[in-house]
């Protein structure tokens, strides 16, 4: 009886209201909103809204559900609202979404002293629309991967479901199921919001003031005026608290862990390197999780669930297989003026005991000035130089005569102890001449920045990886020791090729705890990124 009084009363009302508005009691709308509200009138201006909006897909959600509205209730409208407030924990704001327009469009609705349908109906879809454009982006990002990395040739993301699944959850009221609708699975992602809500919350940081570096190193047992900010940076004392200037093992324990949030070797020694990241503010932070929110994007879902992928800031690599880590190893990367591009392949063949055909642009720099400076140089280095695959002696060459743009040698290096390439190298399909491979430089591997290679890639632990690769993974039975005792280069072919992922992210997952680690910019990509973004 109660319902069809309302009813009763709704048809007397809005007889009564001009411009199809209809007067109840406040508050406007209600839970039981679909109950009271005349459904009907608002369903005509949206249908008759829709006629000038260009959006196909909004009108297509729209027709599926007789035009009627979506947002039914207070509780649904709200937390729509706060839902795209949230973009902000994604890296995006949340004014790109009409948000000013539809809290002040809900706000007069609030405030009329009659519904309005033509306004409900322009929130109606306004909302609609806001959400499905952060959606958007909060899957397909905003910027193009190409933009930024010349040749990128990732597969684009995909949503597998249809529009109508997450209208359905809007319905529902579960506009938690949002994010598991539009979010990318990957955990990286996941983890960086948190921590971008984090630093949100965080509204005054004490500690965000710039450290002097005294340009030498402190350790513990060290006591000078330099460890107090120190102490207040990492163990939060109070500006005007009482500190001793002794660096203390509470201290070393805090300088190593943070350290190993940063990508740094954990020794507890304050250094350059851990100086600059001291001097970095909660803005840094905020940007730095940006960027890598936005890269992350632009990856499928199952991207790196399965094979090598490897992190060029991190200069860290990680087998994978049905997203379990398997086996990790440090890596060296081409220098900023020589960068590792960005891409992914497959390994299809490795070989043992390779032969290094040298790069043309080390050939005619690197090579070309040893070879004036001593006529000897080659054979020092086991090298020999061909034209057309004909071998040319070097001691009847006179490389005075020639420059980078008349060099017409190739030059090769022998397979030796001292080959550029070690014992192995990994190849795999691309138009860069990239690939891994051992080194007989081992030492590289213990600086905290390893960006020294013309590019292709160096594994730590490369005899491992082969034996992983072709054993536990591609199940030959192989003994490598076999191959590398013929002393000449042999390609060993897998049965079925690995994918790898060359991919260039300043915030990873540590391996062993499981937490956000944030890196250097070694090719300053971030900046570029928060550029187009801002």
């Amino acid at each position: 009886m109660l319902r069809k009084g309302i009813y009763i009363g709704l048809m007397v009302l809005s007889m009564a209201c001009k411009t199809k508005q209809v007067t109840i009691d406040k508050p406007l709308i209600k839970e039981e909103i679909a109950d009271v509200f005349p459904e009907q009138e608002i369903a005509e201006n949206i249908k008759n809204d829709l006629i000038n909006i260009p959006d196909s897909s909004i009108k297509s959600i729209y027709y599926s559900n007789h035009y009627t509205p979506i947002w039914k209730s207070d509780t649904l409208i709200t937390n729509g609202i706060q839902w795209i407030r949230n973009a902000k924990y994604h890296g995006l704001s949340p004014a790109k979404y009409n948000l000013s327009k539809i809290e002040q469009l809900y706000s007069e609705i609030h405030t009329d002293t009659c519904i309005n349908t033509t306004k409900y109906a322009q929130l109606d879809i306004l909302l609609t629309s806001a959400i499905r454009k952060c959606g958007l982006d909060i899957r397909f990002s905003q910027l193009d991967p190409n933009q930024f990395h010349s040749g990128w040739n990732y597969p684009k993301p995909i949503l597998s479901t249809h529009d109508s699944i997450w209208i359905n959850s809007i319905k529902k009221n579960q506009l938690n199921q949002l994010n598991t609708f539009f979010e990318p699975k990957n955990i990286l992602y996941n983890k960086l919001t948190l921590e971008l809500k984090k630093l949100y919350s965080q509204q005054n940081i004490e500690s965000d003031f710039q450290i002097i570096d005294p340009g030498f190193i402190l350790q513990k047992g060290d006591s000078n005026k330099y460890v107090l900010p120190l102490k207040r940076k990492l163990l939060k004392f109070p500006n005007d608290s009482n500190i001793s200037m002794d660096f203390n093992q509470e201290l070393s324990d805090a300088v190593k862990n943070f350290q190993l949030k940063h990508g740094l070797v954990p020794d507890g020694i304050v250094g350059k390197q851990t100086y600059h990241y001291l001097n970095w503010n909660k803005e840094t932070y905020i940007n730095l999780i940006k960027a890598n929110l936005e890269r992350l994007r632009w990856f499928s879902d199952d991207q790196f669930t399965t094979g090598i992928t490897i992190n060029i800031a991190s200069q860290l690599l990680d087998f994978r297989d049905h997203n379990k880590s398997l086996l990790t190893s440090k890596v060296v990367v081409g220098k900023y003026k020589n960068q590792t591009p960005v891409f992914q392949s497959s390994i299809d063949y490795l070989v043992f005991n390779p032969c290094w055909t040298v790069p043309r642009s080390i050939a005619t720099t690197q090579i070309l000035r040893g070879a004036k400076r001593d006529s000897m140089y080659l054979q020092k280095r086991k090298m020999f130089a061909c034209i057309n695959g004909i071998e040319i002696p070097t001691d009847s060459i006179d490389f005075s005569q020639y420059t980078a743009s008349n060099f017409p040698f190739t030059v090769f290096q022998h397979t030796s102890p001292s080959n550029a390439l070690g014992k192995v190298k990994f190849m795999f399909k691309n138009h860069y001449s990239i690939y891994l491979h051992d080194t007989p430089q081992q030492s590289l591997f213990k600086k905290p920045v390893r960006t020294y290679s013309h590019g292709c890639i160096r594994v730590e632990n490369a005899l491992e990886l082969a034996d992983f690769t072709l054993n536990k993974i591609d199940h030959q039975n192989i003994d490598k020791n076999k191959y590398l005792a013929k002393g000449y280069p042999v390609k060993v072919y897998l049965k079925k090729e690995i994918p790898i992922n060359i991919v260039y992210l300043t915030c990873w997952i540590d391996p062993k705890s499981g937490e956000v680690v944030y890196g250097k910019d070694v090719y300053l990509k971030d900046y570029l990124i928060s550029k187009e973004l801002h």
